[in-house]
């Protein structure tokens, strides 16, 4: 959500998740998915947000994935899936 034009558009927001991920390859993190709703009349109904942050195993440093598509936009979606599916740290 990186400009106003989004904090005029939001009506709420809708959690989905918010709880313990581990990537293909066992390395611990966080996942927070999160469907933000737009106000009516917009070009689309909104966007689901997921954000995952793993323990990369360096000291003071975190390794962040993020993404969004349109809540209606089933295909994005699963490509977000697989991506999640198969985050690794190799």
């Amino acid at each position: 959500m990186s400009s106003s034009y989004y904090y005029r558009t939001l009506d709420h927001r809708e959690k989905l998740e918010d709880k313990a991920f581990t990537t293909s390859d066992g390395v611990s993190g966080w996942i927070i998915r999160e469907n933000y709703w737009n106000v009516p009349d917009q070009p689309v109904s909104g966007d689901e947000v997921v954000i995952v942050v793993l323990d990369n195993g360096a000291k003071d440093s975190l390794t962040l994935f993020h993404s969004q598509a349109p809540i209606e936009d089933q295909r994005r979606k699963d490509k977000v899936a697989d991506a999640l599916a198969t985050l690794s740290k190799r």
